[in-house]
């Protein structure tokens, strides 16, 4: 009839609302659940057992290089290296300018010359189960560690994207204090001197130097996951809330229990008790947990992280800007760390009564 409708509303980050405008009166439309909870957020202090969802894994970003039989250089990061490569046989820098991967294979495959390069890490606690070094292309690059030759077989697998191969390190092969993997290959326009990988159940203590190779603690608290010795683990991550943890909080008759976790950096929540599985996807972040808090359950807090403090940018100062690209992976001056910046994945439980 000519009227305007004018609808106020407040969308929290990554929300969604839905809307029904109708001209009749139906009252199960006009009937809303209470979600989100108001009143006062207790912390859980503690440490927790937790779960991997995938092994751990120590980032080798910092190698040398020589042209075979040559000189070794100085330890560089090795996209800095791989540039230093490409002046030295007078090839364009990998950048979204360069000739297409397909057009290079095709015309301008030649190979250059050979080179080697030169990965170290330290063995603080030798590690009890197998551990793999992750690599890409091994038909065109031959690694070894400590001399020993690695090769790839179809029954290894691969690890996060079929790119990244698992060669297995036979368990005599490593020692304790410093190790060494080298990497050799004819470099031509289309290799790309890259990050490895060492993949298996182990911690991992980040030095600006060299990165460690340590046990795994039994059990973790709330800070930066770098506190223990996962500084570089992406993958999806369970803490165990135990009734313990939570006994001081009384819930009376018609009170409800929210649970909140809170970590900066997190994609997303998942929370399991017995009555199923609750996804957060977006703030707030809340779980009813009422039940299982009056049945006194272990409950179940699962974060997914992104993969940046696997993949990068490692080195990006400061670690939080309003836009990355390939440029961010190659900063120069007071934007680059020698130290990794990495992002604070740690996890906070809170409880909250409505």
């Amino acid at each position: 009839n000519g009227e305007t409708i004018i609808i106020k509303l407040h969308l929290l980050p990554a929300e969604s609302k839905a809307f029904v405008i109708t001209t009749k009166t139906d009252d199960s439309l006009l009937q809303m659940n209470q979600r989100y909870a108001h009143g006062e957020a207790i912390s859980v202090h503690g440490k927790y057992d937790y779960r991997l969802a995938e092994d751990n894994v120590c980032v080798l970003d910092k190698a040398c290089w020589r042209l075979a039989d040559g000189e070794w250089s100085n330890v560089d990061e090795v996209l800095k290296i791989d540039r230093r490569i490409r002046e030295n046989f007078g090839l364009e820098y990998r950048s979204g300018d360069m000739l297409q991967p397909w057009y290079t294979k095709k015309y301008h495959n030649d190979r250059c010359g050979a080179i080697d390069l030169q990965y170290e890490f330290e063995v603080e606690d030798m590690p009890k189960e197998t551990i793999y070094l992750v690599g890409e292309r091994p038909e065109t690059m031959q690694y070894a560690i400590n001399g020993v030759a690695l090769s790839w077989n179809q029954s290894n697998g691969f690890w996060i994207d079929d790119c990244f191969k698992k060669m297995e390190i036979p368990k005599d092969v490593l020692k304790k204090g410093k190790n060494i993997i080298t990497v050799q290959t004819a470099f031509s326009a289309l290799t790309n001197v890259e990050a490895i990988y060492l993949v298996g159940k182990f911690g991992v203590v980040a030095g600006t130097d060299i990165n460690k190779l340590t046990v795994l603690p039994d059990r973790i608290g709330s800070q930066n996951l770098s506190q223990y010795h996962l500084p570089f683990y992406t993958g999806e991550i369970t803490y165990y809330v135990t009734p313990e943890m939570y006994q001081d909080i009384g819930l009376q008759a018609g009170e409800q229990i929210y649970l909140l976790p809170k970590s900066e950096y997190a994609s997303l929540y998942k929370v399991k008790t017995s009555e199923g599985e609750q996804i957060l996807y977006w703030d707030p972040y809340e779980a009813n947990v009422s039940k299982a808090i009056a049945q006194k359950e272990v409950i179940e807090v699962t974060i997914v992280a992104s993969r940046r403090n696997t993949f990068g940018p490692l080195h990006l100062k400061p670690a939080i800007q309003g836009g990355y690209g390939p440029f961010s992976y190659m900063t120069e001056g007071e934007a680059w760390s020698d130290s990794y910046e990495l992002l604070d994945n740690g996890l906070q439980i809170f409880l909250k009564k409505h």
